[in-house]
């Protein structure tokens, strides 16, 4: 992966530093929020944790995917290596990700990104996790990505999503503007600032 886009921080498994590192930024598992996406977590929720430094305990489900991503990443039937780093865009220097791996096939790059969830995903279910996935490709600078569900209760077969960050424009455009005026809200030290400036 070429330094010319990206950066790389810290390893996800210096926790500490990963942590600390991502405070930073606006993570692609926090662009949900972000965007008002997240029931389990408003965009005022998440900028009150930022700004805070609380972290919040990993959770079971959190746990199952720590425990169980790499049987679901050797399901796919992708060349792959993992790429357990937070990286940070040169491009977009506000977006930062962590990504579970890097895929080459037929001379194209994948993001790599597994779930691991407790029930198999219904029809379209998968799409609550595109936002996830293409600020992966933002942050990487990869313009493809696959997203792999693991199926049955030992992850032993999966689903694959592709993606491909071109056919997302409107998509993207929003990500950008949201999660620019967010991480600017982060600096400021003040939620909705661009509300109260139009307010005033």
């Amino acid at each position: 992966m070429t330094s010319k886009v990206r950066s790389i921080l810290c390893s996800s498994s210096e926790r500490d530093s990963w942590l600390q590192e991502r405070r930073k930024y606006v993570t692609a598992s926090e662009v949900a929020s972000v965007l008002g996406a997240n029931r389990y977590q408003s965009a005022y929720e998440l900028f009150a944790a930022k700004t805070s430094g609380v972290v919040a305990p990993v959770n079971h489900h959190m746990q199952r995917g720590i425990d169980n991503e790499h049987k679901v990443l050797a399901t796919c039937g992708i060349r792959y290596r993992p790429w357990n780093k937070l990286i940070a865009s040169r491009k977009y220097p506000w977006l930062a990700a962590t990504i579970d791996g890097v895929g080459h096939e037929q001379g194209i790059t994948y993001v790599l990104e597994a779930k691991c969830p407790a029930r198999p995903w219904k029809t379209g279910e998968y799409k609550k996790y595109h936002a996830q996935v293409l600020t992966q490709m933002l942050a990487t600078g990869i313009e493809n990505a696959v997203l792999i569900e693991g199926i049955g209760p030992s992850y032993a077969k999966s689903k694959q999503y592709i993606l491909c960050l071109a056919d997302f424009d409107s998509e993207v455009a929003e990500i950008l503007d949201k999660t620019y005026r967010f991480h600017r809200d982060l600096q400021r030290g003040v939620f909705g600032h661009d509300f109260w400036e139009g307010a005033l």
